[in-house]
């Protein structure tokens, strides 16, 4: 990595290097010249050349942000852009996304969901998109309100023949400009679209929708969802789809993006032979009757939807009256959510003066979401975001305050949200929290800067395309850390209130005279619970006139634990490492994976790895989960887990301490509890955030918590025990009115012989439980002879080895209880088919078919190794491969692939019954035996047939059409592909550590790692085939079930189900992302 250029500026912020009045010299008005760099602007300030605030505005506003030094753009004849990035990660493999500047909010009246349709019968039916077919290629399109976007992901030499991928893969996007379309792809696509329809229609979008509808009420945006409406996709022609495409997919309405491990000249050269024949053609003209205004956003911006919006501050109150306000009740809402939006228009990121305007923005609100969190969770609010995200899907910048909360006391939740807001604008940030969070911000961009070009070509594509389409400069990452850090020190603690006092106004002054109007608010609410529009109004004026006071500074602490209660411990437990019983250990090093094990029996294995640079990946992996509630009360390991996380306290430490260090140390944490295992995960920067000698880096910081953890040192708390419960009685709740989740609980109930440690834990049996039933549960199994640690990321393992023994070694041994290696219970009776159902205001359906399988290391619940040896058969290295750990494990995983390319083409492709239809295996690894599972959507009169089709499929594959060498060469090849690609990443790697020295998972050790592709390579037809006869697909072993919702009448959203269809985009931290 080319070294990165670095500057000096005074220590103070720019409060105190604002000079004296004095004449302007020949330096001074050189520096004031109409455009400068980001250099020469550092040697503006550090020669004292700035002598104000504007001063410094004006220079800021001079000085152009620059554009990624290897991006390489143009624009063709025929008016097609394109943007090539060269890009080093994964290393020999690039993407190409074409997006077309069209999307639902370009129909008519009579187009409603023809975006969405284009897409499928461009792509899917495309002949040159099915020859990327077994290269280890992937393919998908998505639809938006403003957008239309088509990718392929390749490798960039084509593995069987060494030719470059480039060429085909334009090829496939450039017949979806040149589509065709033919009446039997139209029809088979219709049928995808429709059983898609009733797929993603479930309570969450149906929510998404009520809120983007409230949002967007004053335009189009409310009425042009992504799938539009079911009687005009059941009525369009083929020639009317066709006039669609051919009115928006023009190379001058196009942008192609190409990123990866390519040349870029070569590139541009394909792109220029391949593109330059397309005809440039005007856009199509709307009729007055469509409400489409003649100047519109996409006028100023065609990256944007063709709408106006009304921006808040527009209205004020006292003026204006007061602010919409909508609610959303069904039956099928279990909690209450309350959401309050301001819309402002997008700001282009072109100067620093923009950036360093952003960058407040950011530092805001990442100050107010760390407030929330600390502050304000607990009963009666479960959730609380804060946010202000540019979006072009809506042409677009919102401000929103997100929370869910007890639907009885969603007043309380306002009042306790809206008081944190309105300290912030009063009282702004305090002078810890503005230095911690400039640190954070900091951080995250000097690692994002260590990455270079070692970003995925998805997170840097996305980041291209939103830059692209909102006007912002894209930068490359050390450009990006250059401005960071520029802007940063040029900041005052004073500006930064002003801007958060500006942020929060519609909140902190709501219904104050003069104050802006918000956007809108809505409250989504179970159907049972008495809310009018005039009780949200009052309950947001009535926080608003809430007194607040300055926050009391909590005190963050620069470590958990202190360095005379270490050399205590040291002294009082010497700590050492034992002697590895791992016959493997050569093969460890040959991998990269180094193994450990402590004297008091915690076991290690490290992955150094640079590939996310200054960032690393850990887990705590204990072979303990519900399996082990037998002889508890039920639930007690699942909400003993949940308490651990929602608590923090330890060692002295007040919980929100603790949380502010993590804060400060950039470090998550994510506790969770299966059937068999508990994990708790944490992501964090190997280096330090900030400098000072008394700071510690992120991974001593997560060492210190492991301490507090396995040393049985972090406190079980009685408010986190409470939050724990609720959030399970809140998620049976939600499973309970959940179709699908809800239809799987019944057929496995039914399988297992309602073994309650297969499903959620009722609401009934969460109030049994005590604090020490749950504490009891998990410590049990804490025991230094019952924990491993595993760690990928950019570290030092001489230092990993100095804080393990530190902090992990100076924990005295524990043992666990002695257990029995756990089955899963098997029904006593036949298979069945069963039907569930429950009550929903629109129709939908789903159907499963499930039955026992083997573990992931092909174990029956009987203890027995099913699968035969067969012939011997040798791997490359001579070995005989079913003789392999691993080779049950590989086989399951064929099978898995090959059996959903087989429902895909069959239940989709071939009968046109579902959307998509997909095989699961449980895939236990401690556990004996386990259940495959087939799930498939369909409209509800095509459920039963769609169930039929599943279960003939699988029937099939053992008799009139067995698997095959080329299903058996497809499927290994994908594997084998997503394992490179996991491998550049710190979650991938711990993964695959996780549990390679645990006596509990005993086919698990290294060569799960060395041998994985060799294995993956040697599986041939029999090994699969074989595999699959120990699948329950008989008559007697085959379950299924089939959960149907829609039969009561009526309900809050019938008639909007019908005026609006059922998909649209996500909200919130999917406003960025497109969802069809």
């Amino acid at each position: 990595m080319k070294p990165r250029q670095t500057f000096r500026l005074p220590v103070n912020h720019a409060r105190s290097r604002m000079m004296p009045l004095r004449m302007r010299t020949e330096a001074d008005k050189a520096a004031m010249s109409p455009e400068i760099d980001m250099p020469s602007l550092v040697l503006a300030l550090e020669n004292g050349n700035v002598r104000s605030k504007e001063d410094l505005d004006m220079l800021m506003a001079r000085t152009p942000l620059p554009d990624h030094p290897k991006m390489v753009t143009g624009v063709l004849d025929n008016g097609l852009l394109y943007t090539i990035l060269p890009n080093g990660s994964p290393s020999g493999r690039f993407e190409c996304h074409l997006q077309i500047k069209a999307g639902s909010a370009d129909e008519t009246v009579e187009q409603q969901g023809m975006a969405h349709m284009c897409e499928h019968v461009s792509y899917m039916g495309s002949r040159k998109r099915e020859r990327l077919f077994g290269t280890s290629s992937q393919t998908n399109a998505q639809t938006d309100f403003h957008q239309t976007v088509y990718w392929a992901a390749c490798p960039t030499y084509r593995p069987t023949t060494g030719k470059p991928m480039l060429p085909q893969a334009l090829d496939a996007l450039l017949d979806v400009i040149e589509a065709r379309f033919d009446n039997n792809r139209v029809e088979k696509e219709r049928s995808a679209i429709l059983s898609e329809a009733a797929m993603v229609n479930t309570i969450d979008y149906r929510v998404e929708v009520q809120l983007l509808s409230a949002l967007h009420a004053e335009n189009r945006l409310s009425k042009r969802f992504p799938i539009g409406l079911i009687n005009q996709i059941q009525s369009w022609t083929t020639d009317q789809i066709q006039a669609f495409h051919t009115a928006h997919y023009r190379p001058n309405n196009a942008h192609l993006f190409v990123i990866g491990d390519i040349n870029p000249f070569e590139a541009e050269d394909y792109i220029k032979s391949m593109f330059s024949h397309l005809q440039a053609r005007d856009p199509p003209k709307y009729l007055p009757s469509e409400g489409v205004d003649e100047i519109s956003l996409k006028t100023k911006n065609p990256y944007f939807p063709p709408i106006n919006h009304q921006w808040c501050g527009e209205k004020r109150f006292g003026q204006d009256g007061l602010p919409p306000v909508h609610i959303y009740q069904h039956e099928l809402v279990q909690a209450a959510s309350i959401h309050i939006f301001a819309k402002f228009p997008v700001t282009e990121m072109k100067t620093l003066a923009d950036y360093r305007e952003s960058f407040i923005k950011r530092l805001v609100v990442v100050a107010m979401q760390v407030r929330l969190n600390v502050y304000a969770r607990g009963d009666p609010i479960a959730m609380a975001e804060f946010s202000y995200l540019d979006s072009p899907r809506e042409g677009c910048a919102v401000c929103a305050l997100d929370m869910t909360a007890n639907p009885l006391a969603y007043q309380k939740a306002i009042a306790i949200a809206v008081r944190e807001i309105k300290r912030m604008a009063e009282h702004g940030l305090s002078e810890s929290e503005f230095q911690r969070c400039i640190s954070a911000l900091l951080s995250d961009s000097s690692q994002l800067a260590a990455q270079g070009d070692r970003l995925s070509n998805p997170d840097q594509l996305q980041f291209l395309m939103e830059s692209v389409s909102c006007g912002h400069t894209f930068m490359d990452p050390e450009q990006l850390l250059f401005a960071t850090e520029l802007v940063a020190k040029t900041l005052s603690i004073e500006e930064v209130n002003e801007v958060a006092k500006d942020i929060c106004s519609h909140l902190a002054n709501f219904g104050s005279p003069g104050a802006p109007i918000p956007s809108s608010i809505v409250l989504c609410a179970p159907k049972d619970i008495s809310v009018s529009e005039n009780e949200i109004l009052d309950s947001f004026l009535e926080a608003a006139k809430q007194d607040v006071e300055a926050s009391d500074d909590v005190l963050v602490p620069k470590t958990l634990i202190t360095s005379e209660y270490i050399s205590k411990r040291v002294a009082d437990f010497p700590p050492s490492f034992d002697r590895m019983k791992d016959e493997n250990v050569d093969k460890s090093f040959e991998v990269g994976v180094i193994t450990r094990q402590l004297s008091n029996g915690i076991f290690l294995n490290y992955h150094p790895n640079d590939a996310e640079s200054q960032r690393a990946y850990l887990r705590l992996t204990i072979p303990a989960g519900r399996i082990d509630e037998l002889g508890m009360k039920l639930g007690s390991m699942h909400v003993g887990v949940r308490t651990l996380q929602e608590g923090g306290a330890m060692l002295g430490l007040k919980r929100e301490q603790v949380e502010l260090f993590c804060v400060d140390h950039l470090i998550m944490a994510e506790f969770s509890c299966s059937e068999e295992l508990i994990w708790m995960d944490f992501i964090f920067p190997t280096s330090k955030v900030t400098e000072g000698e008394d700071e510690i880096t992120g991974l001593e910081g997560v060492m210190q918590i492991l301490h507090a953890l396995v040393s049985k040192q972090l406190l079980w708390e009685e408010d986190a025990f409470e939050r724990a419960k609720q959030s399970f009685v809140q998620t049976f709740a939600q499973v309970s009115k959940n179709l699908e989740a809800a239809s799987a609980e019944y057929l496995l109930g039914s399988m297992c012989k309602q073994d309650g440690r297969f499903t959620c834990v009722p609401p009934e049996d969460i109030e049994k439980l005590t604090l020490e039933d749950v504490k009891q549960a998990v410590n049990q199994f804490l025991t230094t002879d019952n924990v491993e640690i595993s760690i990928s990321g950019d570290f030092d393992p001489k230092v990993m080895d100095m804080l393990a023994l530190q902090y992990l070694g100076t924990v005295p041994p524990s043992k666990q209880p002695a257990r029995q290696s756990p089955s899963i219970p098997l029904a006593s009776t036949p298979a069945k088919d069963l039907f569930f159902e429950i009550s929903d205001s629109d129709p939908r359906a789903v159907a499963y078919v499930a039955g026992t399988a083997p573990n992931r290391w092909g174990v029956m619940a009987d203890g027995e190794e099913k699968l035969g040896y067969g012939t011997k058969t040798e791997m490359p290295d001579g070995r005989d491969y079913r003789s392999h750990p691993l080779y049950q494990c590989v086989t399951l995983q064929i099978l898995q692939e090959v059996l959903n390319r087989r429902l895909f083409t069959v239940v989709r492709e071939r009968e046109r019954l579902t959307y998509d239809a997909n095989f699961h295996l449980t895939g236990f690894e401690r556990v004996k035996g386990g259940w495959y599972l087939v799930t498939v959507t369909a409209k509800p009169e095509l459920a039963e047939k769609a169930l039929e089709a599943c279960k003939r499929t699988l029937h099939s594959v053992k008799s009139w059409d067995p698997i095959t060498i080329d299903n058996i060469r497809s499927a290994a090849y994908e594997l084998v592909s997503k394992h490179q690609g996991g491998l550049q990443t710190n979650r991938y790697w711990v993964d695959l550590m996780a549990g390679i020295q645990l006596d509990a998972i005993p086919n698990k050790d290294i060569s799960y790692i060395s041998d994985f592709v060799p294995m993956v390579q040697s599986i041939q037809v029999w090994d699969v085939q074989s595999m699959m006869e120990h699948l329950s697909t008989d008559r007697d072993g085959m379950w299924t079930c089939i959960g149907t919702s829609g039969h009561t009448q009526g309900g809050a959203d019938s008639e909007e189900s019908d005026i609006h269809g059922h998909s649209m985009p996500g909200i919130g931290a999917g406003r960025r992302t497109p969802i069809l």
